[in-house]
């Protein structure tokens, strides 16, 4: 059956630049070749394929190596079960020297195989960490690759580069470090400001309270001498009832009064008289007098 093909084969098969990768056409292309893609209408097929071709690449550098085409073949072949899709064999099986060209790569892409086995995916950052430190030693990538004696150590410029950075990062400290003192002395005016927002509400609070003490006192006091001036009207009226109206005749034929206390004299009499003697009565009587003096 196709399901046990070599893995090897079929991904030299489809690598058409024999660059050890498949890129999404080449991927595409075995898809299509393999027939997990008749059942989609031609609108489906290029979105299902990117998809396929994102579970695939790992690493999302845009190529397929070896390993994960491996990790990804049985997947694909369960995903066809599922579907009921016939997995069938391609039509380069039957081409010699595609096949002879196929075979001859099986060992290499084993042996490429086994050397990432463990290994984590490289990413596309890695690739480009590796280049500028393969640059920063003085070597060149494709050198490197190739195997051949490069020469290293770096140049007056890559000095200078170096220099450069190691200032810029000393700055970047320096700089740090004077934002984060910053930092803590604007929280610190912060805090400072709170703890003062707290003492003045609280200061506020106690004056108020203060006044409000002082107000029930004085109220208090207000009400006290309310309470003793109404006493001390009372007395005075329980001393102008006790008068005896006659003894008030006799004082008035003794004394020659003003005229207006004589008037208040005798309004006091006819209101003992008619018994209507009251407290607004008294307290006019009583002004009169204190005006006639």
């Amino acid at each position: 059956m196709f399901e046990d093909a070599d893995h090897a084969v079929l991904f030299a098969l489809f690598d058409e630049n024999h660059d050890g990768k498949l890129d999404i056409e080449e991927f595409g292309q075995m898809l299509k070749e393999i027939g997990v893609t008749e059942f989609f209408t031609a609108s489906k097929v290029d979105k299902f394929i990117e998809g396929q071709f994102g579970n695939a690449d790992t690493n999302g550098d845009k190529k397929v190596v070896f390993h994960e085409f491996v990790r990804y073949f049985p997947d694909l072949l369960e995903y066809a079960k599922l579907q009921r899709i016939r997995v069938r064999r391609p039509d380069r099986y039957e081409d010699p020297e595609l096949m002879e060209y196929a075979e001859s790569q099986k060992e290499t892409l084993n042996a490429q195989r086994k050397r990432t086995r463990g290994r984590r995916p490289r990413t596309p950052e890695d690739e480009e960490e590796g280049a500028a430190d393969l640059h920063a030693e003085g070597t060149c990538p494709r050198q490197h690759q190739a195997g051949k004696p490069v020469q290293k150590g770096l140049d007056e410029d890559g000095r200078l580069m170096l220099e450069q950075i190691a200032a810029s990062m000393v700055t970047a400290r320096e700089q740090k470090k004077l934002l984060e003192s910053q930092l803590a002395a604007v929280r610190l005016q912060e805090k400072d400001a709170a703890q003062k927002a707290l003492e003045s509400a609280a200061q506020a609070e106690r004056e108020l309270a203060d006044l409000r003490r002082s107000l029930m006192h004085a109220q208090a006091a207000r009400r006290d001498k309310q309470r003793a001036a109404e006493a001390t009207l009372q007395q005075v009226l329980l001393q102008v009832r006790a008068i005896n109206k006659k003894d008030l005749k006799e004082m008035k034929k003794m004394v020659a009064p003003p005229r207006i206390v004589q008037r208040a004299l005798e309004a006091l009499c006819i209101a003992l008289d008619c018994g209507a003697l009251n407290m607004p009565m008294i307290l006019s009587v009583m002004t009169c007098a204190t005006l006639s003096r």
